[in-house]
């Protein structure tokens, strides 16, 4: 999914601005992808959006449980999945 793999190299970059809208559109097109609430979580951590990254991590894994970044941003973040 080509929003998908832009944010991808927006998040390598350090643009997080443009890969949380680049994941924000995977998402609108495609509401059951994981990898894109996952990746729009860790970018909405770097920037320091807590609750916002809270919120991604768990719908990933509400999505897919066996996700492994999730668990990993919700221990950082001190809450549980």
């Amino acid at each position: 999914m080509d929003y998908y793999n832009r944010g991808v190299a927006y998040g390598d970059k350090g643009l997080y601005d443009q890969a949380i809208a680049d994941y924000t559109q995977a998402i609108a097109l495609k509401p059951d992808y994981a990898a894109a609430y996952d990746n729009r979580g860790w970018s909405y951590e770097k920037k320091g959006a807590r609750d916002q990254a809270v919120a991604d991590y768990r719908a990933a894994l509400r999505l897919d449980p066996t996700r492994k970044l999730a668990p990993d941003g919700l221990k950082r973040l001190g809450v549980t999945p």
